[in-house]
């Protein structure tokens, strides 16, 4: 059963991509609306996979640094207009 899972989901996501224009899914994929620009948009969100991530760290907290966290100026009246 395991086995045919794999062949029957490629089958299922070749089938739902045949019946799409291509023109919309190169459309929807970069945002591009000429076909050049279309297939280079596509061809450079699959090279995009093939990039190693960067390695952040969202659950480990930032240590104070001795400044405003937020980063709000305070000295408004005080710029140069």
């Amino acid at each position: 059963m395991r086995r045919l899972l794999l062949p029957a989901l490629f089958v299922l996501l070749l089938t739902l991509a045949a019946c799409r224009p291509p023109s919309d899914l190169l459309f929807s994929l970069p945002g591009e609306e000429g076909p050049l620009p279309q297939v280079r948009g596509a061809a450079q969100l699959a090279w995009d996979q093939l990039r190693p991530r960067p390695h952040t760290a969202p659950d480990i907290p930032v240590l104070h640094a001795g400044v405003n966290p937020f980063g709000i100026n305070l000295f408004l009246e005080q710029e140069v207009e």
